[in-house]
């Protein structure tokens, strides 16, 4: 089965895929996304700081690590449930029977996220990015 991580937050992510082994890192860059060894159910993402890959792979400082079990999920689109202080939105979407596709989105205050919009902007003018399939998340 193929992985893919897709970082659509503003650090890098250091993913972890084997506690046991020190060549089991992966660091992908902000706004990018990586492959995946497969075979993998549990892995462990952290973020780290620094936006130069360079500066990231000779000396990066690991923050608190989150534990990501994709076994636990049975919907072939959900968000996975993470603990409160994690940063992240960590959503599961499976593509095919082959490849699964983990988004990683920064949390925002869902309230205000539209609160930088004039009040008299109308919602029809508002231009989505993205296909309809990655604008609509019908995450539970």
């Amino acid at each position: 089965m193929k992985l893919r991580l897709f970082n659509l937050t503003d650090n890098a992510i250091l993913f972890k895929y084997d506690c046991c082994r020190n060549d089991s890192e992966l660091i992908v860059p902000p706004e990018a996304s990586a492959a995946i060894p497969s075979g993998k159910q549990k892995f462990a993402i952290s973020s780290v700081r620094g936006h130069a890959p360079e500066k990231v792979f000779l000396d990066y400082e690991e923050k608190r690590q989150y534990v990501i079990n994709l076994s636990r999920s049975s919907s072939p689109r959900s968000l996975l449930a993470m603990p409160e202080d994690c940063p992240w939105c960590i959503y599961r979407d499976q593509t095919s029977k082959e490849c699964i596709d983990i988004l990683v989105l920064p949390k925002r205050p869902l309230e205000s996220f539209l609160s930088d919009l004039p009040d008299t902007t109308p919602l029809y003018s508002l231009c989505l990015p993205g296909k309809s399939r990655s604008r609509s998340l019908p995450f539970e």
